[in-house]
């Protein structure tokens, strides 16, 4: 005699399935679609899962880190600094182009200046902190502009680690040793 599985139960059946593809595998991009008439919490649940998943690596996987500041100078000098110590890294212009890649693939962590256009800083840092508690984040800013001490205190509220430019490789170095550990 078979037993009626729910819809819940079918989904759980399939994120299970998907789990052990996503070890198989290592990173997975996206989960299948479900059927609709499985509830919202359900739903939830699986999408909860999946932002895990996205932030599974290899052992071997380089740690990745998404620099989001609108100077292309200083972009250009923190990328070229964490990949020649052996980081991946995404770039983004502004906390919009930020946090839009965050949600495509998570990084390990997230350097981000604080005066931006398009979003601020400590929007993106929000937006990302909201659904990834558990972020890794460094807050940079070169100051001069009302309000940038307060933002610095929201983000080491939010749990991010500050940092004021000009500041040298070592320090930077130290922080992100850090927050890894």
């Amino acid at each position: 005699m078979f037993k009626k599985r729910s819809a819940q139960d079918q989904l759980e059946e399939r994120i299970k399935q998907f789990e052990k593809k996503a070890f198989e595998r290592g990173l997975v991009e996206h989960l299948p679609p479900a059927e609709e008439n499985i509830r919202p919490a359900a739903a939830a649940k699986s999408a909860d899962r999946l932002k895990i998943f996205k932030r599974m690596r290899r052992p071997n996987d380089p740690i990745r880190v998404l620099i989001i500041d609108d100077e292309v100078q200083f972009r250009t000098m923190l990328r070229e600094f964490l990949q020649s110590s052996g980081y991946e890294v995404a770039e983004a212009a502004n906390g919009d182009e930020g946090v839009k890649l965050f949600f495509e693939k998570p990084a390990d962590m997230v350097i981000s200046d604080i005066i931006m256009p398009e979003k601020e800083g400590i929007e993106a840092v929000m937006e990302i902190k909201q659904q990834f508690p558990n972020a890794k984040v460094i807050v940079v800013s070169g100051g001069g502009w009302y309000g940038t001490d307060l933002d610095f205190d929201m983000a080491e509220k939010l749990g991010a680690l500050t940092l004021k430019k000009p500041f040298g490789l070592q320090e930077l170095s130290h922080a992100i040793q850090k927050l890894l550990n």
